[in-house]
C-alpha cells in the first residue's frame, strides 16, 4: 500500500465508518455564545468532535472549561437545554451595542474591530473631558491642548486595551529619527483627524472603517485626454472585435487633433499602458456579449455554469419539482394485489410529482417530497421543510439499507420562477430565517437540480406505464392500460434510489467521490448549523390564523385551546385579536402569538417559547390528531370533497383516501409534510367552522326597542342547541361511511365542555 493510498484512506473515510456515524458534526463560531441549564459559555474551539467551552460570568471568562461532544451537544438540542446566539462574545461589537451605535461591522476581522474600537475610545474620551464642568482643565482643539490631552490619556488608554483585550496595544510605527513608541497612541494632529471624522459621520464607529482600496490618486489622467479615452474604448466591446492596439491608435489620432489646436505647454498625451487599463476595466460580460454574442455570455457567466463556491453542507440548496415520466396507480398496495381483474382498470392513474431538494456542495438530495396532486405552493413547503428534518424514518419506511442524515438549515435556497415558489413559499423562507431565494427561469441557473432530474429518469424505466418524455416518443404506447406500480410503491422505490443507489455512486462533479462520503467529510470538516427548532418550524410551515380570546380560549376547526396564561393573556387584549400557528402534524397545541408589549407581563415572563405561548387542547383531546384525520372526520368537510368531486375537481385534501394512508404513519415519524391544503384553503374551512360555532353558541340578538305592530318584520323563532350524546367520533376519521346514515354529529364534543352553554 503506497503513501498516498493511505493519505487517501485518511481523507476519506471507509464505507463501515460511514455508515457507523449517525452523531451530527456541529459548528460554531468564536464569538457564539452557548446557555446550557442557564450557564453561560463561549467557544474556545473544537478538537476532533470535542468542544471546548469556557464559563462565563456576569460578561467575565472564568477559569472553567468543559468540554461537550457532538453527541452531547445534539442530546441538549433536542431536549431544549441549549440554546445559541450567535457572534455574542465579539468585544468590538459589544461595545458598539453598548453605545446604541448602528455601525455595522460584523464583516470585519477582529484586528480590525479593535482599532476602530481603540480610535473610538479616544474621541469619546476627549469628548467627555471637553464637556466635563467639574473638571480643572478641559482641552479645546489648538494643537497644544490636544498634545496635553494625549499625555494625560495615553497610559489610560494603554491599560483600557490591555484590560479590554488581554494584550497590550502594538508598538508605534518606525519612523527615521525617532524614537519608536512603546505602544501606539495618537499624534495631536492625527487625533484632530480622527475627531473631525467621527463628528462627520454622527459620532458612529463606521466613521473609522478602513478605506485602504481608496489609497492613491487613481485620476491622474488629464480631463481632456479622459475624455477622449472613454469615447474610443467602448468601441473595443463590439462585433468588429478591436484589438487594444486599434482602440489606442484611435485615441492616438484624436487626440493628435485636439493638440493641433492647443498651445505647446498645453498638449497633453495618455500612454498605451493607460488605455489598456482603461478597457480592462470594462465588464467582462459586456466585452463577451458584445465581441461574440449574448448567449455566449450569458453561458459563460452565469453562476452555476462556471461553478459556485459551496464549500459547506446546506450552504447552498437547489429545489425544483418534476413530474414522472410514469402513471401511477391511487390505491393502496395491499388493496391492489387483492383486487379482481374486473375492477382494476377503475382504479384512478396520476402522474406523481416530486418537489427535490439538493445541496451544491455534496450534492446529496436533502428534501424530498412526492405528491400525486400538481404542484403548489403548499408541495414547494412540504419539500422545503424536508430538508430541515430528519428522515430516518422515511428511509426505513422505503426499506432502505443506508441511513439519510441529511437535514439542517439552508443559507440559500435556489428555485425558478415558477408559482409553486411564490407566496406562501416566499413567507416560508423568510420564516424559517433562510437568507434569500433567488428565482430564475433559465435552468442553467440550477444545473445541479436539472442534472439530478437527468439521472432520476432511471426509476421510471424499470417499470411498465411509462409515459416517456413525448407522444412521438410513446408511439402506440398505452401508458395508463400498462401501469402497475401504485402510488405507495412509486414513494418508496424513488426513495430507496435515492437513498440507496445515488448517494452511494461516484458522482462527476466530486471527482468521483460519492455524495454520501462528501456528506461525512464535510459535514465532520465544517460542522453543520442547528436546525430550526419545532416551534420554529411550526411558524414557517404551518397554518396562520386569528380570533379573538373568549372563555372558551382560542377556537380554531372545532377543538378548544385553553390555558391559564392564556386567559391572563386574555385580560389584557379584551376584544384585540391575537395571531396563531397550527401544526398540521399535531392539532394537541397551538402556538399563539404574543404581543411585543405584553411579554414581560407577570404570569406569562419566563413561560413564553420566544414570542409565543403553547396552549394546549381542552382535556388534551387532540394529542397526536393530524389535521387531515380532524378535517376528514368533520361532516361538512366530507360533504364539501363530495360535491367538488361530483362538478369534476378533486379535492385535494382527500376525494381519494387511499392518498391518506399511504405511507402515512411514515410521514408523521419522520415529521414530513403529506398536507395539500393550502393556506387559503386552511382559512375557508377555519372561518366556516367558526361561523358555524358561533351560529350554535351565540345567544339571539334582540332589539333593544321592542318592535310593535306593523314594524315587525317577521316572526322570531329561536331553537335551543341540542345536548351533545355521548358518542365521540373515531379520531382517524377514515373508517366511517359517507353516506347519509352517520351517526357524526356535525360539531366535536370538545366544542361543549362548558355545561353554561347549554
Amino acid at each position: 500500500m503506497t503513501a498516498r493510498t493511505i493519505g487517501i484512506r485518511a481523507q476519506y473515510p471507509s464505507r463501515s465508518e460511514m455508515h457507523s456515524r449517525i452523531e451530527r458534526s456541529n459548528r460554531f463560531g468564536k464569538h457564539d455564545r452557548l446557555t446550557l441549564d442557564g450557564q453561560t459559555y463561549r467557544v474556545l474551539g473544537k478538537e476532533r468532535d470535542l468542544f471546548q467551552l469556557q464559563l462565563v460570568s456576569h460578561d467575565l471568562l472564568q477559569e472553567f472549561f468543559v468540554t461537550k461532544s457532538d453527541k452531547e451537544i445534539n442530546a441538549l438540542v433536542r431536549t431544549g437545554r441549549l440554546k445559541h446566539e450567535r457572534d455574542f462574545f465579539s468585544k468590538t461589537l459589544g461595545y458598539l451595542r453598548q453605545r446604541n451605535d448602528s455601525s455595522d461591522l460584523s464583516d470585519l476581522p477582529e484586528d480590525a474591530l479593535r482599532t476602530i474600537a481603540w480610535k473610538t475610545e479616544w474621541c469619546v474620551r476627549f469628548h467627555r473631558r471637553r464637556i466635563d464642568v467639574t473638571a480643572s482643565w478641559r482641552p479645546t482643539h489648538s494643537p497644544a491642548d490636544l498634545e496635553r490631552f494625549v499625555n494625560s490619556e495615553k497610559g489610560l488608554m494603554d491599560r483600557w486595551y490591555l484590560d479590554t483585550y488581554g494584550e497590550r496595544r502594538r508598538p508605534g510605527r518606525r519612523i527615521k529619527g525617532k524614537v519608536r513608541k512603546d505602544y501606539d497612541y495618537p499624534a495631536p494632529t492625527t487625533l484632530r483627524q480622527w475627531l473631525a471624522l467621527f463628528r462627520k459621520h454622527g459620532e458612529r464607529m463606521e466613521a473609522f472603517r478602513p478605506g485602504y482600496e481608496r489609497c492613491g490618486n487613481r485620476n491622474q489622467m488629464n480631463a481632456l485626454a479622459a475624455s477622449i479615452v472613454d469615447q474610443c474604448v467602448p468601441r473595443y466591446a463590439t462585433n468588429s472585435r478591436p484589438l487594444m492596439r486599434d482602440i489606442y491608435e484611435d485615441v492616438e489620432v484624436a487626440l493628435d487633433e485636439l493638440n493641433a489646436t492647443l498651445p505647446k505647454h498645453q498638449k497633453v498625451y495618455v500612454s498605451a499602458t493607460a488605455v489598456r487599463r482603461r478597457i480592462r476595466k470594462i465588464e467582462p460580460f459586456l466585452v463577451e456579449a458584445g465581441r461574440l454574442s449574448l448567449d455566449r455570455a450569458i453561458r459563460k457567466y452565469t453562476p452555476v455554469g462556471i461553478g459556485l463556491a459551496v464549500h459547506r453542507p446546506m450552504e447552498r440548496i437547489e429545489m425544483d419539482d418534476w413530474e414522472f415520466d410514469l402513471q401511477s396507480l391511487i390505491i393502496k398496495t395491499s388493496a391492489w394485489r387483492k383486487l379482481p381483474e374486473s375492477k382494476r382498470t377503475k382504479v384512478p392513474r396520476l402522474r406523481c410529482t416530486a418537489t427535490v431538494a439538493i445541496d451544491v456542495a455534496t450534492k446529496c438530495i436533502v428534501g424530498f417530497h412526492l405528491t400525486p396532486l400538481s404542484p403548489s405552493t403548499q408541495t414547494a413547503k412540504s419539500g422545503l421543510r424536508s430538508a430541515m428534518v430528519d428522515k430516518s424514518a422515511l428511509a426505513r419506511f422505503a426499506g432502505c439499507k443506508s441511513p439519510w442524515p441529511m437535514f439542517g438549515k439552508p443559507g440559500t435556497v435556489g428555485t425558478d420562477g415558477g408559482p409553486a415558489f411564490q407566496d406562501e413559499f416566499r413567507e416560508a423562507v423568510r420564516l424559517s430565517v433562510t437568507n434569500r431565494i433567488l428565482p430564475d427561469m433559465d435552468p442553467r441557473m440550477r444545473g445541479t437540480i436539472e442534472a439530478f432530474f437527468r439521472l432520476f429518469k432511471r426509476v421510471c424505466r424499470y417499470f411498465a406505464g411509462q409515459t416517456f418524455s413525448s407522444a412521438v416518443e410513446r408511439g402506440d404506447y398505452d401508458s395508463e392500460k400498462m401501469a402497475s406500480v401504485t402510488f405507495e410503491d412509486t414513494l418508496k422505490h424513488a426513495v430507496r434510489f435515492i437513498v440507496d443507489h445515488y448517494h452511494h455512486r461516484s458522482h462527476r462533479g466530486l471527482e468521483g467521490r460519492t455524495p454520501y462520503g462528501e456528506w461525512a467529510r464535510l459535514s465532520n470538516k465544517e460542522g453543520l448549523e442547528l436546525a430550526p427548532t419545532a416551534r420554529q418550524l411550526c411558524v414557517a410551515f404551518g397554518y396562520r390564523d386569528s380570533r379573538v380570546i373568549d372563555k372558551h380560549g382560542v377556537l380554531c376547526m372545532g377543538l378548544s385551546y385553553n390555558s391559564d396564561e392564556l386567559s391572563i393573556l386574555r385580560a389584557r387584549l379584551l376584544q384585540e385579536a391575537v395571531n396563531f400557528f397550527v401544526d398540521p402534524h399535531d392539532l394537541g397545541a397551538i402556538l399563539v402569538a404574543v404581543p411585543r408589549t405584553l411579554r414581560e407581563v407577570d404570569g406569562l415572563k419566563g413561560k413564553l417559547d420566544g414570542d409565543c405561548l403553547i396552549v394546549r387542547s381542552v382535556g388534551d383531546i387532540a394529542s397526536g390528531r393530524t389535521l387531515e384525520q380532524h378535517l376528514w372526520a368533520r361532516k361538512e368537510v366530507r360533504e364539501f370533497a363530495k360535491a367538488e368531486e361530483a362538478v369534476g375537481r378533486v379535492f385535494r385534501l382527500g376525494a381519494h383516501r387511499d392518498l391518506i394512508t399511504a405511507g402515512d404513519q411514515a410521514r408523521r415519524e419522520a415529521g414530513l409534510d403529506s398536507f395539500g391544503l393550502t393556506q387559503k384553503q386552511f382559512s375557508y374551512f377555519s372561518a366556516a367552522l367558526n361561523q358555524k360555532r358561533r351560529a350554535g353558541f351565540s345567544a339571539p340578538q334582540h332589539p333593544e326597542v321592542p318592535l310593535t305592530g306593523e314594524d315587525i318584520p317577521g316572526e322570531l323563532i329561536v331553537s335551543k342547541p341540542k345536548r351533545p350524546s355521548d358518542h365521540r367520533p373515531s379520531t382517524s376519521g377514515l373508517d366511517e361511511p359517507d353516506n347519509g346514515t352517520t351517526t357524526e354529529r356535525p360539531f366535536r364534543s370538545s366544542m361543549n365542555l362548558y355545561e353554561e352553554d347549554e
